[in-house]
């Protein structure tokens, strides 16, 4: 209604949250206050509405999820890998284990396959080590694709086929196979080394991987990939497949024993990629 409208909004609330589904708030700064009270009168000042990068708004829109889905504080299950040992499409896709989060049931507690058409409780597969979240969404309206935990020192492959261990973009809904129809089956190798920092190498595809840099508050151009070309991502960067896909970093880190600096948006070296099915 205040979008439509042109309303002011009284709030100390950044809706941090709501900038990729409400994309007018961060034009119309001019609207927001803040209140303050002082010897006895209160008065109105602008609430320092300012651009926030994907990857701040994909971070709070996260914590928002953990809440709904049971997760935020559930150590006991973000600090451990799960596989399912039923017969669904999750446990087939990812036999040894699940790349997702897990359901979780509300009463219970208990972890769940996430497809929902099993929601079986899940096996423990080991513990889980310091993670990065990886988005990944459409370019064109910006829904999201999928989100998946990416463990230090392992690597996977996002493309549109039977992926030894990698996320199929073809398998996860109807409703995106149109948009995703142009990333080759084997497109974008991503790895997190131990210090969380990211790595990525487009790994032949037909339609390329192009690298788009956080300048501070905005996305600069975006640059090609060359095929078999390792670059650091960094958390606000964005990396664009076939013109189609964007797949970024999340901005929470999941950590359960261990506290690791955070790696920051300067440079550094490349990091060396294992193949995935080597």
């Amino acid at each position: 209604m205040a979008g439509e409208r042109g309303l002011k909004v009284i709030s100390r609330d950044k809706f941090i949250d709501l900038r990729r589904r409400y994309a007018w708030i961060e034009g119309a700064a001019e609207r927001f206050y803040d209140w303050r009270g002082e010897h006895g009168r209160l008065s109105f000042v602008p609430s320092g509405i300012v651009p926030v990068s994907g990857q701040v708004v994909s971070e709070a829109e996260e914590e928002k999820e953990l809440t709904r889905d049971g997760l935020r504080d559930r150590k006991d299950v973000l600090g451990f890998a799960w596989k399912c040992v039923s017969r669904c499409a999750v446990s087939q896709r990812w036999p040894d284990r699940i790349l997702l989060w897990p359901a979780v049931d509300r009463g219970t507690g208990t972890p769940l396959c996430p497809d929902r058409k099993c929601r079986r409780p899940l096996v423990k597969a080991g513990a889980r080590k310091p993670s990065r979240q990886i988005v990944i969404a459409r370019r064109d309206d910006g829904t999201e694709i999928v989100r998946f935990p990416l463990e230090a020192g392992t690597c996977v492959e996002v493309g549109r086929g039977a992926l030894t261990h990698g996320i199929n973009l073809d398998g996860l809904g109807d409703q995106h196979r149109e948009a995703v129809a142009a990333v080759s089956r084997h497109h974008l190798l991503l790895a997190l080394d131990d210090r969380l920092v990211l790595s990525a190498r487009d790994v032949g595809s037909s339609h390329g991987s192009e690298l788009r840099r956080w300048g501070g508050r905005a996305l600069g151009e975006p640059r090609r990939l060359a095929a078999g070309e390792e670059v650091r991502v960094n958390r606000p960067d964005q990396l664009v497949l076939a013109k189609a896909v964007v797949v970024r970093m999340s901005g929470r880190r999941y950590s359960p024993d261990v506290v690791y600096p955070d790696s920051g948006d300067g440079g550094g070296a490349g990091t060396a990629l294992a193949d995935p099915n080597q």
